[in-house]
């Protein structure tokens, strides 16, 4: 394969009803950003360069100068400028994930399910593969996990996270950087972005929290105001935890 066509949509109406102002792109899918599984799948395939089309050129373009370990080329253009006849591939999905179904994503709600969709299938992947053969490799640098903890497969924790005395964790959960898990607190079927709080009892399942929001996409229930003992975004907190 000597080029790798992609096509990028937005989904720019369905990320402003969740007030999500990041590029699809460019959410968290288990251990890294949606677009560098497509990076990783063009190297894997031996492309030469990896060319994409994307109403979001400009935060493509600077997320992908910060891709400095993929030694592949890569090139961005709009949308508008994909020749009809072009066969891409369609960066919604993960690139070795096989689906046949059509994608209708018409609000935030879908938008949040086709994620966690893209996120339990990577984790159940990274289960059968890299993580059977090593569990610590789902437990990021850094990360403190109290010995009475309990870890249900599968699960992703990422870098520098602390995980309290007595906490549960997935299955199907991804905690993301910096985040700070209190005692007793139990995390499933959800995945909470980077810097989270969460506090002592507390109990979230089938939620996605991103900056202190909380959305539990089976009710389709947005939170908006939490006790910030109970969840916040760490970087907003006056007390530091």
């Amino acid at each position: 394969m000597e080029t790798l066509n992609i096509t990028i949509p937005d989904f720019s109406q369905p990320r402003k009803e969740i007030d999500n102002e990041t590029p699809f792109f460019a959410w968290t899918v288990g251990d890294q950003p949606l677009i560098y599984h497509w990076l990783d799948y063009g190297v894997d395939q031996k492309a030469e360069k990896v060319v994409m089309f994307s109403d979001e050129t400009e935060e493509l373009k600077a997320l992908l100068k910060q891709a400095t370990l993929w030694p592949i080329d890569w090139e961005v253009y709009p949308l508008s400028e994909k020749p009809p006849s072009l066969d891409c591939h369609s960066a919604t999905w993960l690139p070795n994930l096989n689906h046949s179904e059509s994608l209708s994503i018409k609000t935030g709600w879908d938008l949040l399910r086709h994620h966690f969709y893209l996120e339990r299938f990577r984790m159940e992947y990274l289960q059968q593969n890299a993580f059977s053969l090593n569990p610590d490799m789902a437990v990021g640098r850094f990360a403190m996990v109290h010995p009475e903890a309990e870890l249900i497969a599968p699960y992703i924790i990422g870098d520098e996270v602390y995980i309290g005395k007595g906490a549960v964790i997935g299955p199907y959960s991804r905690i993301g950087q910096g985040s700070f898990i209190s005692e007793n607190a139990s995390i499933s079927g959800s995945t909470l972005d980077e810097q989270t709080y969460v506090g002592p009892h507390t109990r979230f399942s089938d939620h996605h929290i991103t900056k202190g929001k909380v959305f539990q996409r089976g009710e389709e229930v947005f939170h908006a105001f939490m006790d910030p003992e109970i969840v916040s975004y760490i970087k907003e907190r006056s007390n530091p935890v």
